[in-house]
Order: structure tokens, then sequence, then C-alpha cells
């Protein structure tokens, strides 16, 4: 998983994470307000073949991302 994120205002933290995938939940955080790249990568099986994909930011401002992309390693 590959995803641009920033927040309105620098300090504030924004979240894009991966979950319910047969593993353990990752998330990666940004707290710039320019465009910063994530990486997170995860691999689902013969059991597992979904995941949830998420951006979250809490309370106050706003976060952003753009450019969501899953690619096969």
């Amino acid at each position: 998983l590959r995803a641009w994120l920033r927040v309105e205002t620098a300090g504030e933290t924004v979240f894009a994470g991966v979950k319910n995938y047969g593993g353990t939940e990752q998330s990666r955080t940004v707290t710039t307000s320019t465009w910063q790249q994530v990486s997170i990568t995860f691999t689902t099986g013969a059991t597992s073949t979904s995941a949830t994909v998420y951006l979250y930011k809490a309370s106050g401002g706003f976060g952003r991302g753009d450019n969501f992309e899953l690619y096969q390693a």
C-alpha cells in the first residue's frame, strides 16, 4: 500500500493503515502540512483474501490522503 498524506496544520497527526487482513494492524503517520508518501507492506493469503484500508485523523483540523495505491510486491 502506498499513499500520500498531509495535515492542514503542521504538528497534528493523520494515519493511514491496514487491518483485517489476517495479520497485525499496521499504520503510518504524517505530521507535516506538505504531502508525504507512506508505504505499508502486508500480505493476504488463502484464508484472508481481503483487507480494510483506512485514513484516520483525530479531533480537530483536517487530514488529507490521496493516490492510495495497492500493488503486488
